[in-house]
């Protein structure tokens, strides 16, 4: 199992965009900072924990540099999870896709 760290140097998602994104996008969330944290593996896609209060989530987004075409695709990956979650509920249930590049630099979910 992965451990959760600080965000690696380099890696740090730009929170002051991020947090009014995901006010817009999801209802009901606390009125609290937002805190990041980093599961330690995984350099490939980048896994994060978002913390906002009690409420909790994980974000995916490609690795940081060029990217090779159809490589790291979070549409797909997101699909994906979105068809197995109701058949394995082990599965992650995606709350969100978003392919606007301005929000953290690329797309996520």
């Amino acid at each position: 199992m992965s451990a959760i760290i600080p965000v690696r140097q380099g890696e740090e998602l730009p929170v002051e965009k991020l947090l009014p994104f995901l006010r817009n996008a999801i209802d009901g969330l606390p009125n609290e900072p937002l805190h990041v944290q980093q599961f330690s593996s995984g350099y490939s896609n980048l896994t994060y924990l978002l913390s906002i209060g009690d409420w909790e989530a994980v974000l995916r987004r490609p690795p940081l540099g060029p990217v090779a075409p159809k490589a790291h695709d979070m549409r797909r990956e997101c699909a994906w999870l979105t068809e197995i979650h109701p058949l394995f509920p082990l599965a992650p249930k995606p709350l969100l896709f978003c392919d606007d590049e301005a929000v953290i630099g690329s797309p996520f979910f």
